[in-house]
C-alpha cells in the first residue's frame, strides 16, 4: 500500500527537466551583436535543450557584430528585429534571445546613459535623405536641420509621414579617411554585382530600370561587415569607412551587369538625424515631436513593443552574458602572486560602465515585462579562471567560454 501511494505521488510531480523539454522542437532566434553572429554557443545550447536553430539565417541577418541599439542603424538591434519579423510567415518563431554588449559604448561610468525610464517607445522607420551632398561639419548639419525644419517637413510626401521616420543628412569628418562610391554607368542587364569590403563580399541585386538614386539606396540596404559604416551622402554617392582605415580596402565587381562605379578616397561621412516621435501624419508638423537625440530607453522600449506586436506568440528573453574586456596583465590590477585583484578590477572604468549597462538592461526589461536571463555570474567564469575562458583585451570568449554560456543558459530551462 505504501509503495502504491509513493508511485501515485510521483505521478503528480512535474516531469524532470520540464522546462528543457518545453524547448524541444522549438525554434531559437538570437538577436545579438558579435556575441551571437559567430554561432559559437548556439549549437551546444540546442543540443542540450532540443531547440532548433538556423545558423545560416542567423549570421549577419538576425545577429550582427559591431552594432548597437542606436535608433538610426539599419543593421543594429532595431533594424535586425525587422529582419526577424519578416521571417514570421516562412518560419515558426518560438524563442527570441536578445543581447547587446556594444551598447556599453553609450554609457558613462558614473552617469549611465542619456534619457530616463519614462522616455516614450520609438521604433525605427524610414530614413528620408533631405540634402544633396555632405555638410562640412556636424555643427553645420545640425544648424541646417534646426533652421529649416518646418520647410523640410512640408516637402516630405504624405506617404512617408509615418511613426519612426528620420530626417537624415550626411556630414564629413576629418577624423578618418573614407572611400566614396559614385555610379558612373547604370547596369545594362539585370543581375548581381558585388561590393568587396576587406574580406567581406556583399551581393547587390541591380537592373537597368534602376536610376542612380535607387541604386545607391539598394547599396545602403545592405550591411558590409562588423566595423564598417556606410553613409548615403544624398547626392548620388555613398561613403564607406572602417572603424580604423589601415589595410581595409574597398573594391567593386560588376559581374557582367554593365554597371560601373568610381571609387576614390574621401573624408569619412557620418549621419546626423532628426527623429519623429509622433504617431502619424497628424502630428508631423509639431516641432516638439522632432528631436536629434534618441535615448536607449526609447529604442529598447520600441524594440520590445515591436516584437510583441509582430510576434505575439514568441517568448522573448533578454540575455546578459559574462564580460571581461580588459588587459589581464595590467600591472595595476595584479596581486603580488600574479592573480587579478577583484577590488582593483572593480574600480576600473570598463567594469563600472559594464555595471551601468547591466543595471540599465535589468531595469528597462522589468519596466517592459521582458524576462532577463543574467548568466554573468552564473556561468562559472570569474577572475580566478579568466585565462581559461577568455582572451585578454577581447569581449569575445574562447570556445570554452561560449560552452559555459550554453550550459548556463540551458540550466535556466531545467
Amino acid at each position: 500500500m505504501k509503495k502504491i501511494l509513493i508511485l501515485l505521488l510521483l505521478a503528480l510531480l512535474p516531469p524532470l527537466h520540464s522546462k528543457a523539454q518545453s524547448l524541444q522542437g522549438k525554434t531559437l532566434w538570437t538577436l545579438f551583436d558579435s556575441l551571437g553572429d559567430g554561432n559559437n554557443w548556439q549549437p551546444l545550447f540546442t543540443q542540450l535543450t532540443g531547440a532548433i536553430f538556423y545558423p545560416d539565417i542567423n549570421r549577419h541577418n538576425i545577429s550582427y557584430g559591431g552594432t548597437t541599439s542606436e535608433g538610426a542603424l539599419f543593421h543594429g538591434t532595431l533594424g535586425r528585429a525587422k529582419h526577424l519579423a519578416a521571417l514570421k510567415d516562412r518560419y515558426p518563431i518560438d524563442i527570441v534571445f536578445m543581447e547587446n554588449v556594444n551598447d556599453i559604448n553609450l554609457f558613462d561610468e558614473e552617469k549611465g546613459t542619456e534619457g530616463s525610464i519614462d522616455d516614450p517607445a520609438w521604433m525605427q522607420g524610414e530614413k528620408i535623405y533631405i540634402h544633396k551632398g555632405a555638410f562640412s561639419s556636424r555643427d553645420e548639419a545640425a544648424d541646417y536641420l534646426k533652421k529649416h525644419l518646418q520647410e523640410i517637413l512640408s516637402t516630405i510626401p504624405e506617404t512617408k509621414r509615418k511613426a519612426g521616420a528620420m530626417l537624415t543628412v550626411a556630414y564629413q569628418t576629418t577624423r578618418d579617411q573614407g572611400m566614396q562610391l559614385k555610379i558612373t554607368t547604370r547596369p545594362t542587364v539585370k543581375g548581381t554585382c558585388y561590393l568587396n569590403t576587406g574580406v567581406n563580399k556583399t551581393a547587390i541585386e541591380t537592373g537597368p530600370e534602376m536610376d542612380e538614386t535607387e541604386l545607391i539606396e539598394e547599396f545602403c540596404r545592405h550591411a558590409y561587415g562588423a566595423g564598417w559604416i556606410l553613409v548615403n551622402n544624398g547626392d548620388g554617392t555613398l561613403n564607406l569607412h572602417y572603424y580604423y582605415h589601415k589595410g581595409r580596402h574597398v573594391s567593386f565587381d560588376a559581374n557582367g551587369t554593365g554597371m560601373e562605379v568610381e571609387l576614390k578616397p574621401m573624408p569619412q561621412s557620418l549621419e546626423y538625424n532628426y527623429y519623429f516621435m509622433g504617431k502619424d501624419s497628424s502630428e508631423w508638423h509639431q516641432p516638439e515631436l522632432w528631436t536629434p537625440r534618441m535615448s536607449l530607453y526609447s529604442t529598447y522600449k520600441g524594440l520590445f513593443k515591436y516584437l510583441e506586436e509582430q510576434l505575439p506568440n514568441a517568448r522573448l528573453y533578454w540575455i546578459i552574458t559574462s564580460y571581461y574586456n580588459f588587459d589581464f596583465d595590467d600591472p595595476t590590477l595584479l596581486k603580488p602572486n600574479g592573480m587579478i585583484s577583484k577590488k582593483a578590477y572593480r574600480n576600473t572604468p570598463i567594469y563600472k560602465k559594464w555595471q551601468q549597462l547591466r543595471a540599465f538592461q535589468h531595469n528597462i526589461c522589468k519596466a517592459c515585462g521582458i524576462k532577463v536571463i543574467d548568466i554573468s555570474e552564473k556561468c562559472g567564469i570569474n577572475l580566478k579562471n579568466i585565462r581559461q575562458y577568455y582572451y585578454t583585451r577581447n569581449v569575445h570568449p574562447k570556445q570554452e567560454g561560449y560552452d559555459q554560456w550554453a550550459k548556463a543558459l540551458s540550466r535556466y530551462f531545467k
